[in-house]
């Protein structure tokens, strides 16, 4: 259900001079399309990656061994426009672009099961989702609510893991880390895939992962000595069971993860259940596709603090939703996506004693969805054209239109992206609407992208302006009640540039990408109101991204990654007992990770990865994205990684 930008390899088994083609050759010239080029993430329908109405990237099961991944957060350091921060009690994600995107604005998904939180919209990574499963992440940067929604305002995340017949068989993932001279995380998966009976197919999943996000000893501005190793544990259960017979699936998914917060006594739990039926209906010209779906959910749920304070953002949510998708091909050169879904969200206080802001021990809202998107296809330029009508809860009826038009030829492609996103307040920021003037942030999204492939490079380069409008932030009410708010407006503009170079055994592998603040009225964003060139708080105008990979032979591979990023701003207490706060810069940073693999041993039974992270042991910080004073968590150090992988 998704698209991605895919930097697969084309081939080019031609020796013509594509530097002075004639109009006519350039029109003849057809992409050599894998089935890797091949993706359905932009608009349901498979489509030439270079085609596909977003911007997208895929990162491959072979890139994810390469390169020796520890979990996700390493997999999305290395995507551009993509940095790192933090969010309270210790919750670290991600930003798009120069804007905090972790609650409620990057939808993610495994295999198309949404995993963010009801509450608060949230996606928190780290130590979280096993990664010996997966076939490929597909990322969509920019919007993606025309297809999926109030939650991908500023992108969308798909984790496709593999099918049975890919897995065949039994396979035992075990890895554990070093670092500080003490255990930093273990690993535990097991995998398994095949035929149950005859045309029924079987897919289990089974993860466990305990460690810390950080084992270094730390010094704040406020002097205070912060002891990483033992305030920054995490835990993760995960299990996803898929059972498919023909054009029937069903899945199923359970996750339980947990991580302590550093500066202060607490835990945070979120548990979530998700079961979903599917059946494909095929006709000639027509595919349809109805589907249930059922979602249980703790969100957040802070534990061992002090219950007057943290009981009221303990919620239990469930969301039901019943829908269908579709498309509808009657020509060859015209195809239609459609869908639409109706939901129920359904959410109470995890104390049932505790009452909503609204007075009610329960509540539920309604939602409706429709969408409808045609692509024309001609020789020289693909037209996709639609909207998606979104209704929910008390908010007024949302319309998002879609229009791109994009081409791909023998060794280029380009594409031009207008699109309307939007963030749909999720359950606990109506909670906390004491003002009852909540509304949904709205964004603009204009994108251009052009790329050149032949057999030994990938070189593509794209712009974007993002505006959004209506942000909403935390605060307070004068009585110190918390509340959600909508603030201002802010836009963004930059440049990405991706790199795919391939010389024998070598391969080489980069990525720049840059922001600018263009506006804001949003001081809470903002590194300084005065000063729109520093950017936003938590995220660096600039980061560079080399990989260079060395295959020595068909089992031993080496590979360098470096990542560099320029100097952030945070805001920061300096002063433990006035409370004093003042905006602090961080230098600009480079981390150096190093992997070896070694497969196919004894027999092809193991599989060797062994990599040391962060060599010149960076301090990375990972700071608040909000002027609101949080201290940051600090990365891990130095760690010595290492990975088998048991094929039973």
């Amino acid at each position: 259900m998704f698209t991605f930008l895919c930097k697969a390899q084309v081939n080019d088994s031609t020796n013509q001079n594509i530097l002075q083609p004639s109009i006519n050759e350039i029109l003849q010239l057809k992409p050599e399309v894998s089935s890797e080029t091949k993706v359905t993430i932009a608009n349901l329908v498979e489509t030439n990656v270079y085609e596909a109405p977003n911007i997208i990237t895929i990162i491959n099961e072979d890139e994810i061994k390469e390169l020796g991944y520890r979990d996700l957060l390493d997999v999305l350091n290395n995507i551009p426009g993509i940095n790192i921060a933090n969010d309270v009690q210790n919750g670290t994600s991600i930003g798009v672009r120069g804007m905090w995107a972790e609650e409620g604005k990057i939808l993610f998904m495994i295999n198309g099961l949404i995993i963010n939180d009801m509450a608060y919209g949230s996606i928190i990574l780290g130590h979280r989702f096993p990664l010996s499963n997966i076939k490929r992440i597909e990322i969509i940067r920019g919007a993606g609510s025309s297809i999926y929604g109030g939650l991908a305002a500023l992108g969308v995340i798909n984790i496709v893991t593999k099918t049975g017949q890919e897995i065949n068989g039994h396979t035992l993932n075990n890895a554990f880390g070093i670092s500080n001279k003490t255990a930093s995380r273990g690993v535990l998966n097991y995998n398994y895939g095949g035929a149950l009976i005859k045309g029924i197919e079987l897919t289990v999943v089974g993860h466990i992962n305990a460690g810390n996000r950080s084992n270094e000893v730390h010094t704040l501005p406020d002097s205070s000595v912060v002891n990483f190793k033992d305030s920054s544990l995490i835990n993760n259960i995960h299990i996803l069971f898929t059972l498919k017979a023909k054009n029937f699936s069903y899945k199923q998914l359970y996750e339980d993860y947990n991580f302590q917060a550093t500066f202060e006594p607490i835990a945070s739990l979120m548990r979530t259940s998700i079961s979903n039926l599917k059946y494909d209906f095929k006709f000639k010209k027509v595919n349809i596709s109805p589907f249930y779906d059922y979602k249980w959910q703790i969100p957040w749920n802070t534990q061992y603090g002090d219950p007057v304070i943290y009981d009221k953002q303990n919620l239990v949510t469930k969301r039901q939703t019943i829908g269908f998708n579709g498309s509808y091909n009657p020509f060859k050169l015209l195809n239609f996506t459609y869908g639409a879904q109706f939901y129920n969200d359904f959410y109470k206080h995890y104390r049932k004693t505790l009452a909503l802001s609204n007075g009610n021990y329960t509540q539920n809202y309604n939602g409706y969805i429709s969408y409808l998107e045609g692509l024309i296809t001609t020789k020289i330029i693909n037209i996709n054209i639609g909207g998606r009508f979104d209704k929910y809860a008390y908010f007024n009826p949302n319309i998002l239109p879609r229009f791109c038009i994009s081409k791909s030829f023998k060794n280029w492609h380009y594409k031009a992206l207008y699109g309307k996103s939007f963030k749909i307040p999720p359950l606990q920021n109506i909670n906390l609407d004491i003002t009852g003037t909540l509304i949904p942030e709205t964004v603009t999204d204009i994108q251009a992208e052009i790329g050149y492939h032949n057999k030994r490079l990938d070189l593509t380069a794209t712009v974007f302006e993002t505006d959004i409008k209506n942000i909403i932030v935390f605060g307070y009410d004068q009585s110190q009640n918390e509340s959600y708010v909508n603030s201002g407006n802010a836009t963004t503009q930059g440049l990405e540039l991706d790199l795919k170079l391939r010389l024998n055994k070598f391969s080489l592998k980069g990525n720049y990408s840059n922001y600018n603040l263009i506006s804001c009225s949003v001081p809470e964003i903002m590194s300084d109101t005065l000063n729109l060139k520093m950017g936003t708080l938590s995220f660096p105008k600039n980061k560079i991204v080399t990989t260079l990979s060395y295959k020595i032979n068909a089992k031993n591979n080496i590979c360098l990654n470096y990542v560099y990023q320029t100097k952030k701003y945070a805001f920061e207490q300096i002063n433990k007992i006035s409370e004093e706060y003042q905006l602090i810069k961080y230098p600009d940073s480079h981390q150096i990770n190093l992997t070896y693999q070694r497969n196919g041993l004894f027999n092809n039974f193991l599989d060797i990865n062994v990599g040391l992270y962060n060599v010149l042991n960076t301090t990375i910080h990972y700071s608040y994205s909000f002027n609101q004073g949080y201290a940051p968590v600090i990365g891990m150090g130095r760690e010595l990684f290492i990975t088998f992988n048991i094929h039973l």
